[in-house]
């Protein structure tokens, strides 16, 4: 077959390929516009407070020049379905101007078969606007629905646990507000069914007790309408790790007749217990938690610190993971002074040698309430010493790793201080930092000007001084290939990179090629 003739152009008389419209491209171009009919100008909503985008009928996250809010943008231009989009992308613009610019290639097919492509550029004005939510969140007691949190202990560290599950899940997304209580946390959400899911995840995490009412605020007859404020209050039980409880006989012996005396070693989805003397564990329910509703006796307020003198390996425990000993020690406090000894039987054999220190409670001397008292007696024989962990050196300078935290308002009729806060909330720091196991469900996050001065100590030399010389360090300590690189978590489906290149977000491969000037 033979090549396409050669003809002149009808307008200009320029030489080109022959085509049914008789023109070159240049005079296609300047006589015919296929953008006409296209949107150049058009009006977008943001949220000024939550920084949304609306999108009829819901809003959306998106960060500026995203592909999110690029969608979101073609979608109302008007007129865009008459052509073939081939390409867009945004143009710079000023930070405070209010403008998005955004670069359109489109093309259409003119003169029967000719395909012309133009690009142009759109103009989205932003206003503000103010979404549902951030509505009732600048009103007061807007809230529909109340999720209450209460464990009544004297310290708040099953709390702080909650609170790192709650933002490792982010299962405070669709909160409106939270209020710090003197025995645990208030979430407000705006919807029932956001505190029903609320809900439905705390009982998933820790052991708690159920209960829901609802108030009436208004009512309308005549549509049979009615509008409620539902409150659901979460009792958590007042146990926490290392606390010392005395089961009931009747739990103690359906678990397997294990010694009611034991210890609390871990809080999960139910509670965990060990005999600090045979290393037997057991594990309760929050259903079997409440039906017996028994209490700890005693805390790590009431720890005492003894020094291990010698250890003698008797046998190894239940599960095989450790041994049982019997532990000759002394107070910390009376070495050089009293020559008073213990011989402790302790599960935790395979870790304590001479020269450790140990924490444990000395029930022999302790004050006890009288139903405490009487709940020790009927455990059977009252041992004089329970060990309950080793203490190791704490890591030198400071922690290079820290946590999140919920945006929480104090309450008005709070009676916990500060510095008790502060005390508590250290506590629960070192207990993280002590556990693998718990910093497997909890997010750490590098803090770099701590591992900056690490990292210098380091290239100088020098060693930091660590609480208690002597000591063995810790094998379950927190490591650097833990951490998180950082505290800026976006909310899923906005996750782009910093360094992300937008100048083609959009480009369709199937797109004819445009008639060139030949």
């Amino acid at each position: 077959m033979g090549t396409n003739p050669e003809i002149l152009c009808c307008i200009c008389g320029a030489l080109i390929s022959s085509n049914q419209a008789r023109m070159c491209v240049n005079c296609l171009k300047t006589r015919v516009d296929i953008t006409e009919g296209v949107q150049k100008q058009m009006v977008i909503h943001s949220c000024r407070d939550c920084q949304r985008w609306y999108r009829n009928p819901g809003w959306l996250v998106a960060n500026l020049e995203s592909m999110d809010l690029l969608s979101l943008c073609l979608k109302k231009i008007k007129g865009l379905q008459k052509v073939k989009l081939v390409n867009a992308r945004f143009l710079y613009s000023e930070e405070h101007s209010r403008h998005l610019r955004i670069e359109c290639t489109v093309q259409k097919e003119v003169f029967g078969s000719v395909i012309l492509q133009q690009s142009f550029v759109c103009e989205a004005h932003i206003q503000n606007m103010q979404c549902e939510q951030c509505t009732r969140v600048s009103a007061k007691d807007t809230w529909n629905a109340l999720v209450q949190l209460r464990q009544p202990v004297e310290h708040k560290r099953t709390i702080f646990l909650l609170e790192q599950l709650i933002l490792k899940h982010r299962a405070h997304q669709q909160c409106s507000n939270i209020k710090d209580d003197n025995n645990g946390l208030d979430f407000f959400f705006q919807n029932r069914s956001h505190g029903q899911r609320f809900v439905d995840f705390v009982e998933k995490s820790v052991p708690c007790r159920l209960n829901t009412s609802k108030r009436l605020i208004s009512a309308d007859a005549n549509n049979n309408t009615y509008n409620y404020k539902y409150t659901y209050c979460l009792h958590l039980p007042p146990i926490c790790r290392d606390d010392l409880v005395v089961l009931p006989s009747s739990l103690a012996h359906n678990k397997g007749h294990i010694n009611p005396i034991v210890v609390c070693k871990k809080i999960g989805k139910d509670l965990h217990f060990v005999d600090p003397q045979t290393g037997n564990c057991c594990s309760v329910s929050a259903t079997e938690y409440f039906r017996h509703n028994f209490h700890s006796v005693a805390n790590n307020k009431q720890f005492v610190e003894y020094t291990v003198l010698e250890t003698e390996i008797i046998s190894q425990t239940s599960n095989q993971k450790g041994q049982i000993a019997d532990v000759t020690l002394m107070r910390t406090l009376d070495l050089g002074r009293v020559d008073t000894q213990f011989i402790v039987r302790s599960h935790l054999g395979a870790l304590l040698h001479a020269g450790d220190l140990v924490l444990g409670y000395e029930i022999c001397s302790s004050n006890f309430a009288e139903e405490d008292m009487a709940a020790l007696g009927r455990g059977g024989h009252m041992p004089e010493i329970l060990l309950v962990k080793k203490v190791y050196a704490l890591q030198p300078g400071r922690r290079i790793w820290k946590l999140e935290t919920l945006p929480k308002e104090m309450n008005d009729n709070s009676r916990r201080s500060d510095a008790r806060e502060q005390h508590e909330y250290e506590l629960f720091m070192r207990e993280v930092e002590s556990s693998r196991a718990l910093r497997k469900h909890l997010n750490l996050y590098k803090d770099p000007q701590a591992i900056l001065e690490m990292q210098e100590r380091e290239a100088r030399g020098e060693v930091g001084d660590s609480a208690g010389e002597g000591l063995d360090p810790n094998p379950e300590a927190v490591d650097l290939a833990e951490l998180l690189d950082g505290l800026q978590i976006d909310d899923p489906g906005t996750d782009l990179p910093d360094d992300a290149d937008y100048s083609e977000p959009y480009s369709d491969p199937t797109a004819p090629p445009p008639c060139s000037a030949e």
